[in-house]
């Protein structure tokens, strides 16, 4: 597990591992399918503490089902991949 938040085109590529549309992934985290589209919209650094709530949500739901988040550094880009075994 992080402590850093996923970016939105990090969640994007979560829900492409699961198959999972907004709607969904709403409903999981106890958000509207609109709160998910401005989240996946916005790239900027969130400091709204309700908004940083829900990516955290978001983040431990995909951790939950076996999403694995991979953040940017010198040798590699951002991403999601399923961790082993799931």
């Amino acid at each position: 597990m992080s402590d850093k938040l996923p970016s939105p085109r990090m969640i994007r590529a979560a829900r492409g591992l699961l198959n999972m549309d907004q709607l969904t992934l709403g409903e999981h985290v106890g958000v509207s399918r609109r709160t998910i589209i401005r989240l996946e919209n916005d790239d900027t650094i969130p400091t709204n503490q309700r908004r940083i709530d829900v990516i955290d949500a978001i983040r431990l739901k995909f951790e939950e089902l076996g999403v694995r988040f991979i953040y940017a550094d010198r040798s590699t880009g951002e991403g999601a991949v399923m961790s082993r075994g799931k």
